[in-house]
């Protein structure tokens, strides 16, 4: 067994962020230097809003039989396809047979897939987590992005050249596509919700169903799903684990933003395994990322306890279902934070359910 150090009152809090893990994957966009190769579907002057024409860009299904890329990223066989009758909306994504390459990797001379963080911090007010960025690019030079693999291709790089103007669009890589998957527990009757906002495109669906269709080239539009008064309709039962998919596009300039703002706790992508015991279950953190800081949290936020990062065998951290006093915590649902003791400090979080 690790050991474990007591709570404190300080420690005590809410947990004050979460993070989602996110793949990034950069076109090259039309622009009037590099013109071999460019993407039609991005930076193409035929500007149009789905919110303004009253016609959904993608089914209502999320398609969840795509390629994957080999389970570097899980969860990127899920994408939306584009809706059956799209009328005027057809012109935003001309040819549309190549909007199946938004979302998966189809070779860097199409598209090139990088790996980012979307660092959520809690409200203390509200007890809502939000991401907010006004100048969403997280592929610009010198952003931490990361590469699936060592040898791959760098991004396309900053295509535009200084205008001169009010903005200066040499500053930044325009064109590209975002998907995160994650899991919630759907808790009715508590008010879970999710709002999405930004420029250009935003789908998100929730146990594959869309829930909010933001698509098509337009300045910031916002979109919110009330998970209570959609339960039917997505078949939602209380106490149930169900994916959350999220995908965005940024495909024009000059800007670019992203907001995300929701009280589910996110069950990311993470692998937790549980390794049986003669009359508890042990869950094992496992994730490749070096020595861990682990606390884990009960649902109103107090900290159960902490396992401090120390030498241990491989990358493994484990709990023992004991609070901080040595005490068997109750059965139920915990929110953990593992936190790399190398790696800048990078934070990960989930949800795990311990049992009698």
């Amino acid at each position: 067994m690790l050991g474990y150090t007591p709570a404190t009152a300080q420690e005590n809090d809410s947990p004050s962020e979460m993070v989602l893990r996110a793949k990034v994957r950069d076109f090259k966009e039309m622009n009037p230097t590099d013109t071999s190769g460019n993407h039609p579907h991005f930076n193409n002057e035929n500007g149009c809003s789905a919110q303004k024409l009253g016609i959904n860009s993608v089914g209502t299904e999320i398609d969840s039989m795509g390629p994957s890329d080999g389970g570097t990223f899980p969860g990127d066989n899920r994408a939306p396809t584009l809706a059956p009758q799209l009328g005027a909306m057809a012109r935003c994504y001309d040819p549309p047979e190549r909007f199946a390459e938004w979302f998966s990797d189809r070779g860097p001379d199409t598209n090139r897939a990088f790996l980012v963080e979307l660092r959520f911090t809690r409200d203390e007010a509200t007890g809502f987590y939000q991401f907010n960025n006004d100048a969403f690019f997280p592929i610009d030079s010198g952003k931490p992005y990361a590469k699936l693999r060592p040898d791959d291709p760098d991004p396309f790089g900053h295509l535009h050249p200084d205008t001169g103007g009010s903005v200066n669009l040499s500053a930044h890589n325009f064109g590209f596509t975002m998907e995160a998957h994650a899991e919630f527990r759907y808790e009715e009757g508590t008010g879970q919700s999710v709002t999405f906002a930004g420029d250009d495109d935003i789908w998100v669906f929730l146990n594959g169903k869309r829930v909010i269709d933001l698509g098509g080239l337009h300045t910031t539009e916002t979109g919110t799903a009330d998970l209570d008064s959609l339960k039917d309709e997505l078949g939602l039962e209380d106490g149930k684990d169900y994916p959350l998919d999220f995908f965005f596009a940024e495909r024009h300039t000059s800007s670019s933003k992203c907001f995300i703002s929701t009280n589910l706790v996110f069950n990311t992508t993470i692998p937790l395994a549980v390794t049986p015991q003669p009359d508890r279950g042990r869950t094992r953190f496992d994730l490749g990322t070096g020595e861990l800081d682990i606390a884990i949290f009960d649902r109103n936020g107090r900290l159960i306890r902490r396992i401090p990062a120390g030498p241990r065998a491989g990358t493994s951290g484990f709990w023992d279902g004991r609070d901080a006093y040595g005490r068997a915590a109750a059965p139920g649902t915990y929110f953990w934070r593992a936190t790399a003791a190398a790696s800048g400090g990078s934070v990960q979080t989930g949800l795990l359910t311990l049992r009698q």
